[in-house]
Formats: structure tokens, C-alpha cells, sequence
């Protein structure tokens, strides 16, 4: 088994094969590290570019349990997208405990992102086709463009923006839900007459145009003396944020 420690790419490329080990790479502007059918450990994306590939598995931690058995193993672990830096998931590719730091990039196209924190400043793009497991959203943004799935839950924590971009839906609950938090309804055109309410079971209600969206909050949360509103999110559609209020759900 060939291995690299410690490597620095800028402006080169890296590939890792079936029984390549990479670990400490550091992925800078120019640098692509390609997770084909070998692992990489503890991987920083500063400015550069890691793929994981049909069966790549980019993981956080030691849970064996949630490692897949894509072709050849291919694996891997604890990366960290800074600013500059970008992760990019192709058919099957799969991420567990990223972290998406202020100015990093996490697209996935088709394949899934377990436990993805996204930071502040940061940025986690789901397609159609893709899916995005149990995703914290910790002053950064997930967007969901049409096609794309959210499961086992979304997390605010500590502010940030879930942005629903046109024809797609969030079929999992949203937790967290607080004052200083956004949900971004990007293909719903802004009506200066519509409204928003949560009505029984937590359930976000947002009406615009004549047209009903609904958002599942934590049935758990109390929304008492919390109501949402509707602005121009600056981009042609509609945020949704709460204020205090008098009146109670």
C-alpha cells in the first residue's frame, strides 16, 4: 500500500487508487486531491478541491457503522472545507461529519452528506439527486435546489439560513427554530400582502401569491410569543424569520 503524509498539493493533483492512503493532506489553491478507491485521512481544503468519486466515503469520526461498502473501500476522513476550499460529492460519493468553515463549499450532487456542520460564512449546495443527512446549520447555509432531499432532520444552531431554492422541498423536520434564524423560500416570489403562521403541530405555514408552503418545525419546541414574518430575502424571494409577538401558538 503506497502512502503520503503530510502532503501539501498546490497546483498539482493527487489520486488515490485502491489501497492508497493519504494522511495530513493539505489542499490548496490549485490542488485536487481525487478519492477514487483509497483513503485520506484528516484532509484540510484550503482554496483546493477534494472529489470523492462512485463509493468515496469522506468521514469525521470513528464510527465504523456508518462506513458503506462503496467499490474498493474507497474512503475519506475528517474533512475540513475552509475558505476557498471545496468538496464536491459525485454519484455515490458520501461525507459524515464534514465541516464547512466561512468561505468553504460542499456540493452534492449525487451522492450524501451525513452530519455536515456548516459554519458561518459557509456553504452546503444539494442538487437533485443528492441528499443531506441530519445537517446542522450553525450560522451558515444549506440550500435545497428541486430534486434534492433533507432526511433525519435539519438543526439550526446558533443562527444561519435554510434556503429552499424553486420546486424543492423539506420533507424533514426543521429543529432549532429560533429568533435570528432564516428560512428562505427562494422560488416564492416576495408578496407584500401575504402572511405566515404556525399553526397546530408546528407546522410552518407560509401563504404568498395565493399559494400555501409548509415547513415541519420540532413538534417538541414551543413557539408561544413567537411569530413569523415575511421579507424580501434580495434575491426575488421570500425569508422567513421569527419576532417576538403577544400572541401565542
Amino acid at each position: 500500500m503506497a502512502t503520503a503524509s503530510g502532503t501539501v498539493l498546490s497546483g498539482g493533483q493527487q489520486v488515490l487508487n485502491f489501497a492508497g492512503l493519504a494522511i495530513g493532506t493539505i489542499v490548496s489553491s490549485g490542488g485536487q486531491l481525487i478519492v477514487s478507491s483509497g483513503t485520506a485521512n484528516n484532509t484540510i481544503l484550503r482554496g483546493g478541491t477534494e472529489s470523492a468519486l462512485s463509493g468515496a466515503f469522506i468521514s469525521g469520526g470513528d464510527d465504523q457503522q456508518r462506513r458503506p461498502a462503496g467499490p474498493a473501500g474507497a474512503i475519506a476522513n475528517a474533512v475540513t472545507i475552509l475558505s476557498g476550499g471545496q468538496a464536491v460529492l459525485s454519484a455515490q460519493g458520501v461525507t459524515s461529519n464534514a465541516i464547512v468553515s466561512s468561505g468553504g463549499l460542499e456540493i452534492v450532487t449525487s451522492g450524501a452528506a451525513f452530519a455536515t456542520v456548516i459554519a458561518s460564512g459557509g456553504l452546503e449546495i444539494v442538487g437533485s439527486g443528492g441528499n443531506t443527512y441530519a445537517t446542522i446549520i450553525s450560522g451558515g447555509t444549506l440550500e435545497l435546489a428541486s430534486g434534492a432531499g433533507a432526511i433525519s432532520g435539519i438543526t439550526f444552531s446558533g443562527g444561519g439560513t435554510l434556503k429552499i431554492d424553486s420546486g424543492a422541498f423539506v420533507t424533514t423536520p426543521v429543529s432549532a427554530f429560533v429568533t435570528g434564524d432564516t428560512i428562505d423560500f427562494a422560488g416564492v416570489a416576495f408578496d407584500s400582502t401575504g402572511n405566515a403562521f404556525i399553526s397546530s403541530g408546528n407546522v410552518l405555514v407560509v401563504v404568498e401569491n395565493g399559494n400555501f408552503y409548509q415547513v415541519q418545525l420540532d413538534t417538541s419546541a414551543s413557539y408561544v410569543n413567537r411569530a413569523p414574518v415575511l421579507a424580501a430575502d434580495g434575491s426575488g424571494g421570500t425569508a422567513v424569520t421569527l419576532v417576538v409577538s403577544s400572541a401565542t401558538s
